[in-house]
Formats: structure tokens, sequence, C-alpha cells
């Protein structure tokens, strides 16, 4: 899942969701799809985001839950796109239980 995010996501519902994993090109197309995208282009003079680190995070996060089928779910959140990257600034992995160390 990828969208702007904040305080109103849950009544703005402007996210796009994509199956695991991803392309380089999905990744492209889940950015260019949000209703918001303007915001990532950069308004009242602020610079644009760099979509290209967005980018290449969704596909470390694809690449990551690829790798550890443990990982029940990522969230990111904030993270904050500048011109030139960004930065996540708080991150949680949930993992899977494991029903062999909850049957006794």
């Amino acid at each position: 899942m990828f969208g702007i995010g904040g305080t109103l996501v849950e009544v703005l519902k402007d996210v796009v969701f994509r199956v695991l994993p991803i392309s380089g090109r999905t990744a492209r197309r889940m950015i260019e799809r949000i209703r918001s995208v303007d915001l990532l282009n950069g308004f009242r003079g602020s610079p644009p985001v760099d979509r290209k680190a967005l980018r290449n995070l969704l596909l470390t996060v694809s690449e990551i839950v690829g790798s550890y089928k443990d990982i029940q779910e990522i969230d990111l959140n904030p993270v904050i796109a500048y011109e030139n990257g960004l930065a996540v600034a708080d991150a949680r992995i949930l993992l899977k239980k494991d029903e062999a160390l909850t049957d006794w």
C-alpha cells in the first residue's frame, strides 16, 4: 500500500494497493496513481519530492517482505520525502505468530 498518509488518511482513502512482489514500473505507477500526486510535484514554492527515492523504498520493502516469509506487516510512517532523498521516521514490523510456540 502506498499513500500520502497523514491525519486524514482514513477520511480521504487516497491509497493504492498492489500485490507483492512489485516491479519498478509498478512502484512508479503506484506513486502516480494516488489522487494527491500533485503534492509530490511541489506547490506554493516547495520543491518536488524525490520520486526515485520513493520508488526505491517501495521496491526495498517488496524485496524485504519477499525474502523474509515471517513478516506479516511492515508500516513505515511517517516517511518524509525531500527534494533529494527521504527519511523513514518510524518503522514497525510485525511477524507472523509461531504456532509451534503458542500451542503448548
